[in-house]
C-alpha cells in the first residue's frame, strides 16, 4: 500500500469515526502508525486529528442547529450544563480542551453541547484541534516510547 492510500485511507476511517463511536480513532492512529513508515508517523496523526475534527465540525452544525440530525442528543439537558458554565469564564475551554484531549467528559457530546451552546466555531475548531492532536502524538508515540524502555 502506498503513502497516498495510507494517508487517504486514515483520513476517510477517522472521519467515519467522528459520527460512529464503535469506529475507535484511537485504534485507527496506533494501526496506521504502526503499520505504515515511520516516516509518516506524525503526518498520520495530523491525518487523524484533521479528519476527527472534519466530522465535529458537522456535529458542532447540528448542534447549532445549521444542520438537522435526527441523532442528535436532547437540547434540554444540553442547555441545563450549559447555563451552569456561563458564570464561569474560561471552564468552557478547559472542560473543551479535557474533552478533545482526554476523553472526558466525551468528545462528542461536548461537540454538541459547543453547538447548542453556540460556542466561537473557531475556538471550538482551535481548542479541539490541540487537544486531539496532543491525544493522538501521546498514542502514535506511545508503542516506540514502550519499546525503549522495554530494550
Amino acid at each position: 500500500m502506498g503513502t497516498l492510500e495510507i494517508l487517504s485511507s486514515t483520513l476517510i476511517g477517522s472521519v467515519v469515526s467522528a459520527f460512529i463511536p464503535l469506529v475507535n480513532a484511537e485504534v485507527i492512529v496506533l494501526t496506521a502508525v504502526t503499520l505504515g513508515p515511520k516516516c509518516l508517523a506524525a503526518p498520520l496523526v495530523l491525518v487523524v486529528t484533521l479528519g476527527q475534527m472534519m466530522g465535529k465540525s458537522v456535529i458542532y452544525m447540528a448542534g447549532r442547529g445549521a444542520i438537522r440530525a435526527p441523532w442528535m442528543v436532547s437540547a434540554t439537558k444540553i442547555r441545563k450544563v450549559g447555563a451552569g458554565l456561563d458564570g464561569a469564564k474560561g471552564t468552557g475551554s478547559l472542560i473543551l480542551f479535557a474533552s478533545a484531549s482526554a476523553g472526558l467528559p466525551p468528545f462528542y457530546l461536548t461537540t454538541v453541547a459547543c453547538g447548542m451552546l453556540r460556542v466561537s466555531f473557531l475556538r471550538f475548531a482551535a481548542v479541539g484541534f490541540s487537544g486531539r492532536l496532543i491525544r493522538f502524538s501521546a498514542i502514535a508515540f506511545f508503542p516506540h516510547m514502550a519499546q525503549g524502555v522495554l530494550s
